[in-house]
């Protein structure tokens, strides 16, 4: 699997239960790293494979001693075999011919450099970004955009799907479906609680997963996990798993005042779902921006879906 960032290898998912715990993403892409450290030692993706491992630690490590040690052994042949040398150089980046920052690297070092640019001082048309090395060692650089489309926007989907479904509590009525294009206006009333289902589609293994769900104003988020909340709401918020997983992955949930986030380790492929509920607190027209999965170092890999707008009545 080659993405923008990363690439790593999957085992056949045919092999007995029994290998379980010896064979793993994490392992599989090691050893495809000494691999390609043979057959091709300037190969591009040795640099992808090892963000992959280096991505998918927790809490500065792997899930078990075997994948610590494998990984290990991948990441110290990359530094014997292309990063013997110390680097010792200086990197320049142009934008239209402009200089925008200039750095000198010397030795290894943990901290990257950044640079951030908004997009008012960003030269308007097209524009070339010219990233210059002058000296020794290898530079590793990653180039990201971030923006916001005007309007409700058509579902997106980057390596991953997402859909949400609203549904009267009450009633178990589907409201409306953000699925792939904008629906049309909807309309509850004051008082109403409504149910959120977020499915989300995962294609290959990944770490580091996030789901952020933004609530419109007007409505607010019901922690059942709160004793003060009506035990009516209190199987409100659940987890289940259509497919491809054997547990709950969600790792953290966050019901906040205007979204609701969740985290989740490792997931491996499958269809997953997700509950909770909100309550209409004000009346009025409000926008309600899409739900959004991606992952949370190679945000190029996303989901969205769509957008529109919903009207609380008194």
């Amino acid at each position: 699997f080659i993405t923008a960032q990363t690439a790593h290898f999957e085992s056949p998912r045919e092999l007995p239960r029994s290998w379980l715990f010896m064979y793993s993403p994490i392992i599989t892409t090691a050893e495809g790293i000494k691999l390609f450290l043979e057959m091709d030692p300037e190969s591009e993706y040795i640099a992808k494979m090892a963000r992959y491992i280096l991505n998918a630690r927790k809490n500065g490590r792997w899930r078990n001693t075997y994948e610590n040690a494998k990984a290990i052994d991948g990441l110290v042949d990359i530094s014997l075999k292309r990063e013997a040398n110390p680097p010792k150089y200086t990197s320049t980046i142009f934008i239209a011919g402009e200089e925008v920052v200039k750095h000198l690297f010397k030795g290894y070092t943990y901290k990257p450099q950044e640079k951030f640019i908004p997009i008012s001082k960003l030269p308007k048309g097209l524009n070339d970004i010219i990233i210059s090395k002058k000296g020794s060692g290898r530079l590793y650089y990653t180039l990201s955009y971030s923006y916001r489309l005007k309007g409700p926007q058509p579902s997106r989907t980057e390596g991953f799907s997402i859909k949400r479904t609203v549904r009267n509590k009450d009633t178990e009525k589907v409201i409306v479906e953000y699925g792939k294009n904008p629906p049309k206006q909807v309309k509850i009333d004051a008082g109403d609680i409504i149910e959120v289902e977020l499915e989300f589609l995962v294609h290959q293994t990944g770490y580091h997963l996030i789901i952020d769900d933004p609530i419109p104003a007007g409505l607010e988020a019901i922690d059942a996990s709160l004793k003060t909340t009506s035990t009516r709401y209190k199987t409100g918020t659940s987890e289940s798993v259509s497919r491809g997983s054997r547990r709950n992955p969600i790792d953290h949930t966050e019901l906040r005042d205007d979204r609701v986030g969740l985290y989740v380790h490792f997931i491996t492929p499958g269809i997953y779902k997700y509950r909770y509920l909100l309550r209409a607190t004000s009346s009025g027209l409000f926008f309600w921006p899409g739900a959004r999965i991606s992952l949370m170092y190679e945000p190029e890999q996303f989901g969205r879906s769509s957008e529109g707008f919903i009207s609380v009545l008194e």
